[in-house]
């Protein structure tokens, strides 16, 4: 998929070919590609601690209703301690939360008039295909197909950065408060 080449390229680029900071936003030389790095992120969502789940998140102007977040999985996570000891795994409502919170930001970004907090409402066609386990790289990749009278809604597939996919979310619907 195209998503997940550009995006594994913008993580393996050399140093001397990385992103520059432009205001707090780290841009690519195109200046069409952006990442939000956590920062960033609570500037846009409430989210705070542990319940900020993401690392960064790419936007690319040329796809203006898709947004790619990334999530490194650590062992000793507030979220994979104890679940489960012997085989530790990222329990799937976390994939769902960090799908939603993609979704949260490009719902601001597309929304230039929204104030509010976007919250889901619901969520249908989940599907767990493989276990993700400390040290897995998720791409989390969240297409917005329709927005109206102040609802969002999207799709969603987690990934790791070769593109084996991990889950996929047929439809998340957000919506204004």
């Amino acid at each position: 998929m195209e998503y997940n080449t550009m995006f594994s390229t913008l993580i393996h680029l050399p140093k001397e070919h990385q992103s520059y900071s432009v205001e707090g936003v780290i841009m690519e030389e195109d200046k069409k590609s952006f990442f939000l790095e956590r920062e960033n992120i609570a500037e846009m969502i409430p989210h705070t601690g542990p319940a900020q789940m993401l690392d960064r998140i790419s936007y690319n102007t040329d796809r203006p209703n898709e947004m790619v977040g990334i999530k490194t999985i650590f062992v000793n996570e507030l979220w994979i301690v104890g679940h489960f000891p012997s085989k530790p795994i990222f329990p799937g409502h976390c994939q769902i939360e960090c799908a939603n919170l993609v979704a949260a930001v490009l719902a601001k970004k597309v929304s230039n008039d929204l104030k509010s907090i976007p919250v889901v409402v619901s969520i249908d066609g989940i599907r767990f295909k493989k276990a993700i386990v400390p040290g897995d790289l998720l791409v989390i990749t969240v297409n917005l197909y329709k927005q109206k009278k102040g609802m969002f809604f999207f799709s969603a597939v987690i990934q790791n950065e070769s593109g084996e996919v991990f889950t996929t979310i047929e439809k998340i619907i957000g919506m204004a408060t």
